[in-house]
């Protein structure tokens, strides 16, 4: 449809603000330089979507390796035996984000996060079942909550496993996963990669700084190359 095949790839055709990076328009209207054919954005339309499988199934054996290891040391490094200990547990997570160096709409997310985990573990009745369920997002929502010597025990196994893509510190390591939360959640409800890159904002049409959308650029293309 138009969303998906139009509308991501127009600032490859139209006129540019290149200063802004914001579309030219002149009575309400994209200027184009010349007449653009349909099979043109239909041919990045294919590009993008051709590796989407091979990006999806990247970040599928990161997220099931990841949940694998963080549920290892979680369990090894808390005694969580009870409902009482699991709600513990969630408890010093929690407090854990009074320090945490994020800005305030990712802290408030992780809270509403980590507050949903007592009625999920409610809800399946198992702590194993629990942290299988966990999805990418709350898992790292976990991960970031956790201390730093447990983070560097996980990501160092992650490493060894060529997992961590090549990072070992902590901040970069998070920084990272958060960018492919991002990524996972675009592919997954087929979205536009273009759009994911270039707006920071799609609803106020926000864009990104060239140093977020490098990021971002960079680690897609690692994803397809890995």
């Amino acid at each position: 449809n138009y969303i998906n095949v139009i509308t991501p790839f127009k600032h490859h055709f139209a006129e540019m603000d290149r200063k802004s990076g914001e579309l030219i328009k002149v009575d309400d209207k994209h200027v184009y330089p010349r007449n653009v054919d349909f099979n043109e954005y239909y041919e990045k339309y294919q590009i993008e979507r051709s590796v989407y499988p091979l990006i999806h199934n990247r970040i599928m054996t990161f997220e099931i390796a990841f949940n694998s290891i963080l549920t290892h040391f979680i369990l090894q490094n808390f005694q969580i035996k009870s409902f009482e200990d699991f709600e513990n547990f969630v408890d010093n997570l929690k407090l854990s984000l009074v320090v945490c160096p994020y800005n305030e709409p990712r802290r408030l997310h992780m809270i509403e996060t980590l507050n949903g985990f007592l009625k999920s573990l409610e809800d399946y009745g198992s702590i194993y079942i629990f942290f299988d369920r966990l999805s990418l997002s709350e898992l790292l929502t976990t991960f970031c909550c956790l201390n730093d010597k447990i983070k560097k025990d996980v990501i160092k196994e992650l490493y060894e496993r060529k997992l961590s893509f090549n990072m070992q510190d902590i901040s970069t390591f998070e920084e990272k996963v958060f960018t492919i939360v991002s990524i996972r959640n675009c592919i997954s409800h087929n979205n536009s990669l273009e759009v994911l890159t270039r707006f920071y904002d799609i609803k106020s049409r926000k864009l990104r700084k060239d140093t977020d959308k490098k990021k971002y650029i960079n680690i897609i293309k690692q994803l397809k190359s890995e």
